[in-house]
């Protein structure tokens, strides 16, 4: 920033505050009222074309993320945009002198800042330079600024906003530069949260499959990663190892209704909206995480089988014999999560079950009377499948069968009674 204050014409430019590519901005007062505000000059050839062009962008987007323009000024110096003054520092500043942030708090900073970028793609634009140095760490939140590379939104000025936004959780979470190939963010900062860094390596990810689809989709992505797990419920016991498994029933076994066999088409556009990073490389299942209590024990033997409950907010339900006691129960599938909640008893179990992304299932694959899961990954075709849920199986206890990549899962009957999963391609009936 040359040390001269240049001269705009209804301001009184004081101290500049930062500098960019597309000009100096200087904290200012409005002569006509007193009025603090920052003025960004633009000099140089086609100067009032770029402040009126970053001008137009601005007023077109409406969000308390978004810095607010007041108006262009033309003349003096050269053109200047005239906006709000932001105080506090940049994210850069902060990240050079005091490193990164908290990982709540780089969640809170970063998921905001993707909900600024969401309206400004749903008026049509791309911000096109998202970095460290363009947010703005307000008092009221954080606010996107220096709009001088934006333009009319294509779908790769989309996914270059998705990569910049995933750059920039990257740096508020390790405090690493945000050019060039990025290290895992665990490997960098081992104290995130592991559900944190998944978030934001797959966001990286090489794999389209891997990446959100939407700054909004990012945000929820990464606040649903940084929530606490639930609280477990009172629970009077452990459970130890699980007792042996009742003698098979006689054949055939109750008819499967149509409405018992899960199909997850309903997880297309869930699964591919939400995807996460694998909990480990070759992980295919379930390691027990948390206890939740459920408020229906399974019926005594005699009585009808109980309604199944809706499914809770975000969750695609599935439906199996789990206790093997001839009525099905609710189990509930966290895409986006990777999490299994299975019902045992009057306690559920949680388990992170492979990898988010994976298409979760339950059938009787043994032909014993008792439902196990199964994983349909869609990105390589393979089936896991399950013996039960007794201690923590890191992964499958079947070699993983080949099937159709790219499908969807569900599971079907088979003529013994017991079930088998099947693929089918998305367009399907």
């Amino acid at each position: 920033v040359s040390d001269r204050i240049p001269a705009v014409p209804g301001y009184e430019l004081e101290a500049p505050v930062a500098a960019g590519g597309s000009g100096a901005v200087y904290r200012a007062r409005r002569t006509a009222d007193g009025a603090t505000v920052a003025v960004k000059v633009l000099d140089g050839a086609g100067g009032a074309e770029r402040a009126r062009h970053e001008a137009a962008v601005l007023l077109a987007v409406d969000h308390p993320g978004v810095l607010r323009a007041h108006e262009v000024v033309a003349g003096g110096d050269g053109a200047a945009l005239v906006t709000d003054l932001v105080p506090g520092r940049s994210l850069a500043e902060h990240l050079a002198g005091s490193g990164p942030l908290p990982a709540v708090e780089a969640v809170r900073v970063v998921a905001a800042v993707a909900g600024a970028v969401q309206a400004v793609h749903d008026a049509g634009y791309a911000h096109g330079d998202l970095k460290p140095a363009n947010v703005l760490l307000g008092p009221d939140g954080p606010v996107l600024a220096d709009f001088g590379s934006a333009r009319p939104l294509r779908p790769t000025d989309r996914a270059g906003d998705l990569e910049g936004l995933a750059r920039l959780a990257h740096a508020a979470l390790t405090g690493a530069s945000t050019v060039g190939p990025l290290p895992s963010v665990g490997d960098l900062a081992p104290a995130v949260p592991p559900a944190v860094a998944v978030a934001v390596d797959d966001a990286l990810s090489a794999d389209p499959t891997l990446r959100p689809r939407s700054a909004a989709r990012f945000a929820a992505e990464l606040r649903r990663a940084a929530a606490p797990a639930p609280a477990p419920g009172p629970v009077t016991r452990d459970f130890g190892p699980r007792p042996p498994r009742p003698a098979p029933r006689p054949a055939p076994r109750r008819p499967v209704p149509i409405a018992a066999v899960v199909l997850v088409a309903v997880l297309g556009a869930a699964l591919l909206l939400s995807p996460v990073s694998p909990v480990g490389a070759d992980r295919a299942g379930p390691a027990e995480v948390t206890l939740a209590v459920r408020a229906e024990p399974p019926p005594p033997p005699g009585r009808s089988c109980p309604p199944l409950p809706s499914a809770p907010a975000g969750a695609v339900p599935l439906r199996g014999d789990v206790s093997g006691d001839g009525c099905d129960e609710a189990a509930w599938w966290w895409p986006g999560e990777g999490v299994l909640e299975v019902p045992q008893g009057a306690v559920a179990r949680r388990y992170a079950l492979g990898r988010p992304g994976d298409q979760a299932l339950l059938g009787d694959w043994d032909c014993d009377g008792q439902a196990t899961p199964a994983l349909y990954r869609p990105a390589t075709g393979e089936v896991f499948m399950f013996a039960g849920f007794a201690g923590d199986l890191p992964r499958s206890s079947h070699p993983p069968v080949p099937r159709r990549p790219g499908g969807l899962a569900g599971v079907t009957a088979t003529a013994q009674g017991c079930h088998r999963v099947a693929v089918q391609p998305p367009s399907a009936p």
